[in-house]
């Protein structure tokens, strides 16, 4: 193990120094795991969305002692070189969910996507969708709710809403630039949407059901509108150049829209689910209906990711506490102030505009 895990670190060195200056957290989790050995004989489920920047978040697990099995969720494609790397360096990679079972001692979970499916002391989750599956269910052992917290911003509304940017940019080139757009969705992920869009987008729409979000949306200068008054949002989406759906509902726009109101239109999710629906093809939507930033080397970038990919691992030492009762849980607060604070001194960004 000992062997493989070196194996491992050397092959990463290149990544490493690309990504160095980026990744502080991940950086002082590796050294700290390489002097511990904090997972030594535990055996971890990895289902995190597999690209380059994942296989430093795997590093510290493996580097710490931990047997990791490498899974991806089912609604993203994974890199290619990424799962070409993890061959080269001996990581066990299963693509199937199906094939896999048995116990583990802790699952790093995105979407719940292993909720009921293998046994486990503990799960940590990523994903607001994921924390909904477990919602009014009985949950036989602990899980830790990355999403429950404010760090995750950090990822979900700054560094998605750059990746929406720099994947409009790479596919469009400057085609979108003062054009209209009107995203479904104002809560994290919405809110970094919009803000990415502000300056070279032109008129941006809000479209929601929640009062709170839509005050929220006018008071930041954008247009806004109730979700249920579908004349008016048929109305902003046949004005408008592009959609971006962000609300975390799946079939959103099949369900409760017209569709023939998007024909033409550049179509764009960002959910981790379809939230276009049956009505529309992959064709018509960028990036085959996956969240868009996914076609990026980088969906988001390390320095957004880095603390968030922390969090998730260091879930596990939480869980290895004792100190959590069957359940959902959200994330520590204390800890959570901390990685904020020092990510905000480090990086000059403030994640106080992405809060509602």
């Amino acid at each position: 193990m000992a062997t493989a895990a070196k194996r491992f670190s050397r092959l990463l060195d290149p990544l490493r120094q690309r990504y160095g200056p980026e990744m502080p957290f991940l950086r002082e989790m590796l050294h700290d795991a390489a002097a511990t050995k904090p997972y030594a004989g535990l055996r971890i489920l990895h289902n995190v969305p597999l690209f380059r920047n994942t296989l430093l978040k795997i590093e510290p697990l493996v580097t710490g002692g931990a047997e990791v099995i490498m899974t991806n969720p089912s609604f993203v494609r994974p890199d290619a070189a990424a799962v070409a790397f993890l061959t080269a360096a001996g990581i066990h990679w299963e693509t199937d969910h199906n094939k896999i079972s048995g116990r583990f001692d802790y699952v790093l979970d995105t979407g719940a996507e292993f909720q009921g499916r293998v046994a486990a002391k503990g799960a940590v989750e990523l994903t607001k969708a994921g924390e909904r599956r477990y919602v009014g269910r009985e949950v036989p052992y602990p899980v830790v709710s990355v999403d429950r917290s404010r760090l995750k911003q950090l990822e979900t509304c700054l560094g998605t809403g750059d990746g929406l940017l720099r994947a409009l940019q790479q596919l469009l080139g400057s085609e979108f630039h003062g054009k209209d757009f009107v995203i479904f969705g104002f809560g994290k992920v919405g809110r970094g949407a919009a803000r990415s869009l502000r300056g070279p987008a032109g008129r941006i729409t809000i479209v929601d059901v929640d009062q709170n979000a839509l005050t929220e949306a006018r008071r930041r200068g954008y247009a806004a509108i109730h979700g249920g008054s579908t004349v008016a949002v048929s109305a902003a989406v046949q004005n408008a150049y592009a959609i971006v759906t962000a609300s975390g509902v799946p079939g959103l726009i099949t369900e409760h829209y017209h569709p023939d109101d998007f024909q033409g239109k550049v179509l764009a999710n960002l959910g981790a689910d379809d939230e276009f629906g049956a009505a529309f093809t992959e064709g018509q939507v960028l990036n085959g209906k996956q969240p868009v930033n996914f076609c990026l080397a980088d969906p988001t970038a390390m320095r957004y990711i880095d603390p968030v990919f922390y969090a998730h691992n260091y879930g596990i030492n939480l869980l290895q506490a004792g100190d959590f009762s069957p359940g959902l849980h959200a994330y520590p607060e204390e800890i959570d102030r901390v990685v904020v604070s020092r990510w905000q001194q480090q990086f000059g960004e403030s994640v106080e505009e992405c809060l509602p």
